[in-house]
């Protein structure tokens, strides 16, 4: 290796996926007459970073993969010991001309590398393709189907199934209105964010951002899944955005289902001191998503509008 200009990267390939491809071609377009030298961390070391239950394929089979691509030109298995040591002692080995990692933890050990003449070069990472976000996927759909037949359990599909969308801001009352709608039409089927945050809690973020991104992503896959098997739904959620709204529309457009838009409004003095009443920590995350839903609720013509101030305020001297 040493008298051939070499290129050097490591990774684990489990599971190779189009993100690895194009990582590798990457390099070898920017370094074509290069021998692109992959070092392979073993099962034992991916064990150890990302869980008992990885790697998916065991190293033999990885290696295997890798070797077959064709803009790798030699593969091996990483030692075990501490990993920036080991790579460290590989580079002190190979004396490749570049050495190209994601890892910016590698700009501490640049002194380190003079002494093998090789260049520390960056190289993006594109965190939408991973093999984490692979199996995150497979697990999704199986989960999905789960839910579904939980939740389609004692329902009849129909040859024309029916939506009925509530759009509210938190507190309005949507969930109030979606039970009276359920109780006097029982084939419907509910769905809101606390049924889908609970079935699916392990695998939804803390993050806020991506907390909802991945509920819009799983709420979106269920109303297409049911629609296709025919089943009439309510969507309890708050549809502040008509963007989102309609893409409910076109799903409904699809499956050829009809759609009923309910805007659910109360009266702010009566939705805050609900929302105040809640626990304190569901209750400040919901102020504040109130606020923030009323700055971007954008509106729209609705076939119904439903005020839930007199109800809710009846309830409550009631309660």
């Amino acid at each position: 290796m040493q008298n051939k200009k070499t290129v050097y990267t490591t990774g684990c390939f489990d599971i190779l996926h189009k993100g690895h491809i194009k990582r590798l071609k990457k390099i070898k377009e920017v370094f074509p007459k290069h021998k692109l030298v992959i070092g392979l961390q073993q099962d034992k070391r991916i064990r150890e970073g990302k869980g008992f239950d990885r790697p998916i394929e065991n190293q033999d089979e990885r290696m295997e993969l890798v070797d077959s691509i064709k803009y790798v030109d030699f593969v091996f298995l990483c030692p075990l010991f501490q990993r920036k040591s080991v790579t460290l002692s590989i580079l002190e080995v190979l004396r490749p001309d570049n050495f190209i990692t994601v890892d910016k933890l590698w700009e501490k050990h640049k002194d380190k590398l003079k002494k093998t003449n090789t260049k520390l070069i960056f190289q993006r990472y594109y965190p939408y393709q991973s093999t984490t976000k692979i199996i995150d996927k497979i697990v999704t759909q199986k989960r999905l189907k789960t839910f579904i037949d939980i939740i389609s359990k004692d329902k009849n599909p129909e040859p024309n199934p029916k939506v009925i969308m509530l759009v509210g801001l938190s507190g309005a009352g949507k969930t109030t209105i979606s039970k009276t709608i359920q109780d006097q039409n029982p084939n419907y089927i509910t769905l809101n964010r606390d049924l889908i945050e609970s079935f699916f809690d392990d695998l939804i973020s803390d993050d806020f951002l991506s907390n909802n991104r991945m509920v819009g992503k799983i709420r979106r896959q269920l109303v297409n899944n049911l629609l296709q098997k025919g089943y009439s739904l309510i969507l309890d959620f708050c549809h502040v955005e008509s963007h989102i709204r309609k893409h409910y529309e076109k799903l409904c457009k699809k499956h050829k289902s009809t759609l009923l838009k309910i805007y659910v409004t109360c009266d702010e003095a009566i939705l805050m001191k609900r929302l105040n009443q809640r626990d304190t920590k569901t209750g400040k995350r919901f102020t504040k998503l109130y606020g923030f839903q009323k700055k971007i609720f954008t509106p729209d013509k609705f076939d119904f509008t439903v005020d839930t101030s007199q109800y809710l305020k009846t309830k409550e001297e009631q309660d």
